[in-house]
């Protein structure tokens, strides 16, 4: 950290390392795709915007699945060359919870906004 100008003790804010840094951008991804999802199911909702205009169909949720996992996946297309490190430090032991919270977050956002509400 001192080579690159930051404190030395600036390693303390991140007690896991690199995973930190890989859960953040799970995390912001996670909020990325949740606010594309809830806008899109809004724009189906909403009425029509001329009188008699047909209204606006919704996906079939095997549809808005995979258009989300598709849109979720292109997050990470910038990062493909060190993706695979990344996951690496995730599947660490000590990483793992966390890890599982984000793709639990992911998958119950992705299946909420394709229109599934039950709650087990």
């Amino acid at each position: 950290a001192e080579s690159i100008g930051y404190p030395g003790v600036i390693h303390g804010l991140f007690p896991r390392g690199g995973a930190d840094l890989v859960l953040h951008f799970y995390s912001t991804c996670n909020a990325e795709l949740n606010k594309i999802l809830k806008a899109e199911v809004e724009e189906v909702q909403k009425p029509p915007a001329t009188e008699g205009a047909p209204p606006k169909v919704s996906k079939a949720p095997e549809v808005f699945v995979r258009d989300a996992l598709e849109k979720r996946l292109r997050m990470v297309v910038p990062y493909k060359a060190t993706w695979p490190q990344a996951l690496g430090l995730l599947a660490l032991p000590p990483n793992v919870p966390p890890a599982l919270a984000n793709l639990l977050t992911l998958v119950d956002d992705i299946c909420y906004y394709a229109g599934d509400r039950s709650v087990d």
